[in-house]
């Protein structure tokens, strides 16, 4: 009998031990410690319209109408881009380096900051001051 309730015992504590937890406890957000991620056309807004600054003679603006333009040292930028998948996914067709391919890029805004991190979030990010 002592056998019986040590076993059921041992049974119940790793039941507990292992018992899930669900995400549906913890809501998530995409307000991050470092900003709030845009991951829809609507979180877009906070950007469509305004100049996107990489130091000086660098800039360009994201349009509503899904293009986007302006100057890199001299040279005329261009392209178009779409939400897809919580990403940025942007196509040059002019810039330094002429035509560019796809690159979704993971964007978070943190004030005047936004960091638009290159192939999906896991390449180099670049720090705009949104003005």
């Amino acid at each position: 009998m002592k056998t019986i309730l040590s076993l059921s015992a041992a049974t119940l504590l790793l039941a507990a031990c292992a018992a899930e937890t669900s995400n549906d406890e913890m809501p998530m957000t995409e307000e991050t410690s470092m900003g709030v991620t845009i991951a829809t056309q609507e979180d877009l807004q906070a950007l469509v319209g305004k100049s996107l600054s990489f130091g000086e003679g660098r800039a360009f603006t994201i349009n509503a109408d899904g293009t986007l333009a302006g100057d890199w040292a001299g040279t005329p930028l261009a392209g178009t881009y779409e939400m897809r998948d919580g990403y940025w996914c942007r196509t040059l067709t002019a810039g330094p380096s002429g035509p560019s391919p796809e690159d979704c890029q993971l964007v978070v805004l943190d004030g005047d900051q936004a960091t638009f991190t290159r192939d999906r979030g896991a390449g180099s990010p670049l720090v705009y001051t949104v003005m």
